[in-house]
């Protein structure tokens, strides 16, 4: 616990407040382009800058040292792991997570996505990357359970096949990053290289490939003519940059199992700062349900024992 009780749990809290207000800021800046009408895979382009982005701001944080660094690491095993860590959670989960939206809506997206612990779990069991304990799994299965109500159940209307296999997908990218990201991070590479090779790779890949083969090049090209949503982008991406940083961090100190808990509350302060946007109080049902996930996030940390002896001593 006393991994716990520092500066990695603050960091699998912190990154998903910061993952929250991103979502949040992501989906504004939607609404406010006119990507969503030019197409399913035209949002696709707003992802590819939020990851150039945020790229650029680790590059100007870390400066030289980061980028020899990053030249360094891809040199070893476990850099080259981070290069998938990178595909699965970027080109992989992020296009799967917008495509199942647009096949099956955003509530059987939320719903089918917000597996993604448990996908991470059984990996970083199967990989002997993390132990697990009872209270793990006890955590997890609230926490996802409650994250499903906040989301929205599927309808039998909207619950298509192609939107719950593309929500299987982003469950599976974001799940297989965790845990090829925590083998890195204990290995060769740094928290901070691990997620600058993330956002270069996973953004170059869209650029490279993933707009190309779309099609999505003359749509990609003319929002950098539109100074305003570009300026928002790069704003939302510095909230996404230290999301992941705090994601990554989390990961090293306490292990994936409890980062992605701890990450998992991201759609509690989505709720908060949506109804905040909006300038009105959440339904109580959505309310009870983003508390579910906090006492599962929490749950999944540590049981409620370990916290209250924790909690006696801070007193």
């Amino acid at each position: 616990m006393n991994r716990l009780s520092g500066k990695g749990a603050a960091y699998g809290l912190g990154s998903g407040i910061c993952w929250g207000l991103d979502a949040v800021l992501l989906g504004w800046l939607l609404t406010q382009s006119t990507l969503p009408a030019l197409g399913l895979w035209a949002p696709l382009c707003l992802v590819a800058w939020h990851d150039i982005c945020s790229a650029v701001w680790l590059a100007c944080w870390r400066g030289r040292r980061g980028l020899l660094e990053m030249r360094r690491a891809l040199g070893t095993r476990s850099g080259c792991l981070m290069l998938l860590a990178a595909w699965c959670g970027g080109p992989l989960g992020m296009s799967c997570y917008l495509l199942a939206i647009g096949y099956a809506g955003a509530g059987t997206a939320a719903v089918v996505s917000s597996l993604y612990p448990i996908i991470g779990v059984w990996l970083a069991l199967l990989c002997r990357l993390d132990s697990f304990r009872r209270h793990m799994g006890a955590g997890l299965v609230v926490a996802v359970v409650s994250m499903m109500a906040l989301g929205g159940m599927p309808t039998a209307a909207d619950a298509l096949v192609p939107g719950v296999l593309f929500g299987l997908g982003c469950a599976l990218g974001w799940g297989a990053e965790c845990v090829i990201c925590a083998y890195g991070v204990t290995h060769d590479v740094s928290a901070e290289t691990a997620l600058q090779i993330r956002q270069t790779v996973s953004g170059l890949t869209y650029v490279a490939v993933v707009l190309p083969l779309l099609g999505l090049w003359p749509t990609w090209g003319r929002l950098a003519g539109e100074p305003m949503l570009l300026t928002g982008v790069a704003l939302t991406a510095l909230v996404g940059t230290v999301s992941y940083r705090w994601y990554y961090l989390a990961i090293a100190a306490i292990g994936p199992i409890r980062a992605m808990g701890l990450n998992i509350t991201y759609s509690v302060w989505a709720v908060a700062f949506g109804a905040v946007g909006a300038g009105m109080w959440p339904p109580t049902a959505a309310i009870g349900a983003a508390c579910g996930v906090m006492v599962g996030a929490w749950w999944t940390a540590a049981p409620y024992a370990v916290w209250k002896r924790e909690w006696s001593r801070w007193r």
